[in-house]
C-alpha cells in the first residue's frame, strides 16, 4: 500500500462499536411504541444519496414552485406538515440504519428534499431535530431553504455544537413571481443569506435548478447580489424534469423546446429525467470564480467546504473528488483540497468491513489507493448504500472485480 499525507485515522471496527453503544443509548430512552415507530420509519432503512441521508421534517410544501418535482414522488403542494417522528425517534431511526455512519466525521444529513425545514409549521421541529442530532450523533447537518429565517433561528442553529451548512436557493429574479408563486421573493432570499452570514454561519447560493432560457440572462446579477449579501459560494445544480413539469412551464411561459432538446433520457410518466446542462454549468462556474465565490457543482462539497472552515480536515463523505466530479478535477478552486485530506487506513480493517458489509467470499486482492479501494473477490453482495456506508467510512471509492 502507499504512503501518503494522511490527516486522520478512519476505521470500520471504531464506527461499528460507536454504532453499537449508540443504539443500546437510544433503545434505553425510548418506550417500546417509540422504537417501533422509528424502525417502521424509512430513515431507518433508505440508502444516503451524493448529498447524505435526506431527513424529512415536513411532508409536503406550499410553496408550489412549477420546477418541482415532490409532487410526482406523491407528495402534495398544498400543506407542508410536520413529519410525525420526534427528535429522539429520528435519530433512534438513524442511528440503526445500517448505511449510516454516526459522528462528526460520517454520513452529511440533508434536510430540504421534499418540505422546506423552515417553512412556519415545521420550523420547532427542524430545531428539535437538530438538537437531538447535536445531542447524539453529531453528523454535519445540511439545510436547503427559500424561506425566511427568524435571528433568533440563526442564533439558535449557531449556539448548537453542530457544523451546519445553509444553502439558500435562488435560481431567478426576473420570473420568481410565475417559477415560484408562494415562495418568498429573491430579495427577501437575499437579506436571509446576509443575516446567516451576521449570525456566524457560512451560507451558499443554491443555484438550483438551473433553468436553459434564464439563468443564461441572470447568471450575472445573481451572483452579484449573492456575493454583496456575505455568501461564501455558489452550489450549481442541475434540473430533472418530468411530463408534469413541462406542461406548469410551458403553462407559465417558458420556453420548453430547449429543454426538451437536453433531455438526457425519455419521459414516461412520473419519471424524473435529467437535463444536459454542462454548458450552463461552466458559465456559472466562471461566473462564480469572476466574483470570488467558491463555485462547487455538489451540495456534500459545500458541506465540506464548510467543515473545514470550523476546522475539520475532512475529505467529502461523498469522495465525488475520486469520482471526477469535483470541481479541483475541472481545474477551479476548491477550498476543501480534498484529496489531500483522505484518511489513514488499515488493511485488516478493510478486510474485515468488505467481507461483513459486502459479504464478500473468496477475497482474492485488494488493492489501497489514495482515492479508490479495489476489491476482487469470487461473490459479493452489495448496494448502493452498503457502498457509500464503506465509502463514507474510509473516504475512497470502492470499485469491484470480479
Amino acid at each position: 500500500m502507499k504512503e501518503y499525507m494522511y490527516t486522520m485515522t478512519m476505521s470500520y471496527r471504531e464506527i461499528k462499536r460507536v454504532k453499537e453503544e449508540l443504539v443500546k443509548i437510544l433503545r434505553s430512552r425510548l418506550s417500546e411504541e417509540a422504537l417501533r415507530r422509528a424502525l417502521r420509519d424509512t430513515h431507518s432503512r433508505r440508502a444516503p444519496r451524493a448529498c447524505g441521508l435526506t431527513v424529512h421534517v415536513g411532508i409536503g410544501c406550499s410553496n408550489r414552485c412549477l420546477y418541482c418535482y415532490i409532487q410526482d414522488m406523491g407528495f402534495r403542494f398544498t400543506e407542508t406538515r410536520p413529519y410525525p417522528l420526534s427528535g429522539l425517534e429520528l435519530v433512534a431511526a438513524i442511528a440503526h440504519n445500517p448505511y449510516i455512519v454516526p459522528g462528526i466525521q460520517g454520513t452529511y444529513l440533508a434536510f430540504g428534499s421534499i418540505s422546506d425545514p423552515f417553512y412556519p409549521t415545521v420550523v420547532v421541529k427542524t430545531l428539535d431535530y437538530f438538537n437531538n442530532i447535536e445531542r447524539f450523533m453529531r453528523n454535519p447537518c445540511q439545510f436547503s431553504t427559500k424561506m425566511t429565517i427568524d435571528d433568533e433561528v440563526i442564533e439558535a442553529m449557531r449556539r448548537l455544537d453542530l457544523v451546519i451548512s445553509p444553502l439558500v436557493t435562488i435560481v431567478t429574479i426576473t420570473r420568481h413571481r410565475e417559477l415560484e408563486p408562494r415562495a418568498p421573493d429573491p430579495w427577501t432570499r437575499f437579506d436571509t443569506i446576509r443575516r446567516l452570514r451576521k449570525g456566524g454561519l457560512q451560507p451558499f447560493l443554491f443555484l438550483r435548478p438551473l433553468i436553459p432560457g434564464i439563468i443564461e440572462n441572470e447568471i450575472d446579477e445573481l451572483m452579484d447580489e449573492a456575493k454583496r449579501a456575505g455568501a461564501v459560494g455558489v452550489v450549481i445544480g442541475g434540473f430533472r424534469v418530468t411530463k408534469t413539469i413541462l406542461r406548469r412551464l410551458e403553462r407559465a411561459g417558458v420556453k420548453v423546446d430547449e429543454l426538451r432538446r437536453r433531455l438526457r433520457g425519455r419521459l414516461r410518466g412520473t419519471k424524473q429525467v435529467n437535463l444536459n446542462l454542462r454548458d450552463l454549468k461552466e458559465l456559472a462556474l466562471e461566473v462564480a470564480k469572476e466574483r470570488g465565490l467558491i463555485g462547487l457543482l455538489s451540495a456534500c462539497c459545500a458541506m465540506t467546504n464548510v467543515l473545514n472552515l470550523h476546522g475539520y480536515r475532512l475529505a467529502c463523505a461523498n469522495v465525488c473528488f475520486a469520482e471526477g466530479l469535483c470541481v479541483l478535477k475541472k481545474g477551479y478552486v476548491c477550498k476543501a483540497r480534498c484529496p489531500e485530506k483522505v484518511p489513514k487506513v488499515d488493511e485488516d480493517d478493510i478486510k474485515e468491513a468488505i467481507e461483513e458489509v459486502l459479504k464478500a467470499r473468496g477475497l482474492t486482492h485488494l488493492y489501497i489507493d489514495r482515492e479508490y479501494i479495489e476489491v476482487h473477490a469470487r461473490a459479493l453482495e452489495y448496494n448502493e448504500g452498503a457502498l457509500r456506508f464503506l465509502q463514507t467510512v474510509y473516504r475512497r471509492r470502492i470499485v469491484i472485480r470480479r
